[in-house]
């Protein structure tokens, strides 16, 4: 298992460089009392810390973004924000993240938060 808030080189995995998935189901945000429509009357964003490498992130099996700083030549160390709303169902969710890197350090090692915002 890794940790979503460390390298994977520092869990264990040292000498490996390339493509590793995270996958971790959740529960969908509870209807409230100022929410009578629940999660559909609102966004559901995903809050990535910093991944270093590239990330492709899907909720339940729908692509909702990209992250790649292969590609910008920087933001490894940044955070950034993807909209899950349209992928989210009413109850389990599904979220996968690849991230590849062929070369140091890798992973997810800032976190990911669950967010949720007025539509």
């Amino acid at each position: 298992m890794i940790n979503a808030t460390a390298y994977w080189q520092d869990q264990g995995f040292s000498e490996y460089h390339g493509t590793a998935w995270y996958r971790k189901t959740f529960e969908a945000p509870s209807q409230t009392s100022d929410d009578p429509q629940g999660v559909n009357s609102r966004k559901v964003l995903l809050f990535f810390g910093a991944v270093d490498g590239d990330a492709t992130v899907y909720v339940n099996g729908k692509k909702i973004g990209e992250h790649l700083p292969s590609q910008l030549g920087k933001g490894w160390d940044q955070p950034f924000i993807l909209d899950a709303t349209s992928a989210m169902k009413s109850r389990q969710n599904v979220i996968a993240v690849q991230v590849t890197k062929d070369k140091y350090k890798s992973g997810i090692y800032q976190g990911v938060n669950l967010m949720i915002a007025e539509k």
